[in-house]
């Protein structure tokens, strides 16, 4: 099986020291091409991109003034699910492969998310910890 894998554009999107757009790659070893294209999905807000045709969103973060609970939760989860499920056809994820957590950097809670997924080209699973935004808790 071919090391090369899914490449693309880095996200976030920079310049390497030689002028070129920085890329990416996802190997059996090394999945951070598809862990990007997971930050750049779930960071998307509904008609956010125009030119994609109103279909790259997740809208996560329009839920994030309600209390951080089992409610919220459960809306994030089921979001997320669809994105995926919609958008980014190379990888498989369960909905119990989604675990929330916050964190507080500099005084402020945060959501994020871990992602448990498989890369389907190599049956390889891994874990992807993706900020989704600033969080109301109880």
């Amino acid at each position: 099986m071919s090391q090369k894998g899914y490449t693309g554009i880095s996200y976030p999107f920079r310049i390497t020291s030689r002028g070129g757009v920085a890329v990416s790659t996802c190997t059996e070893t090394d999945p951070r091409h598809i862990k990007e294209a997971l930050q750049q999905l779930l960071g998307v807000n509904y008609l956010e991109r125009p030119m994609e045709g109103g279909e790259f969103y997740s809208n996560l973060s329009a839920s994030l003034f309600e209390p951080n609970d089992e409610s919220l939760q459960s809306v994030l989860r089921s979001r997320i699910m669809e994105a995926i499920d919609r958008l980014e056809q190379r990888i498989e994820v369960e909905e119990d492969g989604l675990e929330f957590i916050v964190e507080t950097e500099e005084g402020v809670d945060y959501l994020y998310v871990l992602i448990t997924y498989t890369v389907l080209r190599y049956e390889t699973s891994f874990t992807a910890k993706v900020k989704i935004g600033e969080t109301v808790n109880e």
